[in-house]
């Protein structure tokens, strides 16, 4: 069993002290595999170089039992040295999209790692971590329409209410409901009006909203899968706070206990075959409740799943231990 060098990228910047990094790396480091683990913060003034592409050298921290979370930083600061990509074996990616994750960085990452060494493949994020690719999995959503313009959304509106949401938002951002004649975003309400007038300019920079179907059995919550190297590992129910339709928890929604039901299992067996393909081997699956009463994908995060944690509290599966070892047993496999 040959051991591996990983380089873990983050953005301390924009962590919590519930953010799972810090306990899933831990565990990383302790698994027979692992020669070294060490992580970087893109947010670091000693990264920019790095981030603008100018050079393969990074500034790194080795994760060790002194991998926590402080509300500045200090592990990145205090512990960090000079190390290049090639010292390392694979790289993970464990941040959003924004700010430092530009396409331009994420395909020099590419091109300076041997092929199927970037977990995920940023190619194969970008593609899928879209809300528009959810229209690849019709047959398991429910019914949608790609809107590039005012009259797409009032015609679809005319059949059912129905929520808008971005293509490349994440936390619920941007999301727009409209039910029963009346707009929400976030807790903000407004009229139908205004929002064919905030929708006419949005169109205009030629972005795109996905318009879906909205199901009343979302008040009930959305369950959240983790899903590394082809498994469940974890999951966890969210429900919005106070009544509230989004159950991001970022948004003060909340984690619950829940169960995989057969339906969320036939929804990962579908789409886990076609996202291994493009190179993303750890995501996130969250399923709804349809107006059927059948599980229904309502999302799929490609880029950086969280709820980790939670899912470790209230799920009955050592969820950081199980993700470790998916990873270990995907970078074991493809390792060169």
């Amino acid at each position: 069993m040959r051991q591996l060098s990983i380089l873990v990228l983050t953005n301390h910047t924009s962590h919590k002290s519930y953010f799972g990094l810090y306990p899933l790396l831990r565990m990383m480091a302790e698994h027979e595999c692992c020669a070294k683990i060490a992580v970087a913060s893109l947010a670091l003034e000693g990264n920019v170089d790095f981030v603008n592409q100018r050079s393969t050298t990074v500034a790194v921290s080795d994760v060790d039992d002194s991998f926590v979370y402080s509300e500045g930083g200090d592990f990145y600061h205090h512990k960090s040295y000079q190390a290049d990509l090639s010292d390392f074996d694979f790289v993970l990616i464990r941040s959003g999209h924004k700010p430092y994750l530009t396409h331009a960085f994420v395909t020099f990452l590419e091109d300076n790692m041997p092929e199927g060494c970037v977990m995920n493949r940023p190619s194969g994020v970008f593609e899928t971590g879209t809300k528009a690719y959810l229209e690849n999995f019709k047959e398991l959503c429910a019914p949608s329409k790609l809107c590039s313009t005012v009259g797409d959304v009032k015609a679809f509106l005319e059949a059912t209410d129905a929520v808008l949401k971005p293509l490349r938002e994440s936390g619920g951002d941007g999301i727009i409901k409209v039910e029963g004649g009346v707009c929400m975003e976030g807790q903000k309400s407004f009229s139908m009006d205004e929002l064919f007038q905030r929708l006419d300019k949005y169109f205009a920079t030629g972005e795109q909203y996905l318009a879906v179907t909205f199901l009343k059995n979302v008040y009930a919550g959305d369950k959240r899968l983790v899903v590394v190297n082809g498994k469940i590992v974890g999951w966890a129910l969210r429900k919005g706070a106070d009544g509230n339709w989004l159950c991001n928890i970022s948004g003060g929604g909340s984690a619950h206990p829940c169960d995989v039901e057969p339906g969320d299992q036939h929804i990962v067996d579908i789409v886990d075959p076609v996202l291994r393909r493009k190179g993303v081997i750890m995501y996130g699956v969250d399923t709804l409740t349809g107006n059927d009463g059948e599980r229904i994908l309502s999302e799929l995060n490609t880029a950086n799943v969280g709820i980790l944690s939670e899912c470790e509290e209230h799920c009955d599966e050592p969820v950081f231990e199980n993700i470790s070892n998916g990873l270990w047993q995907y970078m074991q496999k493809n390792s060169a």
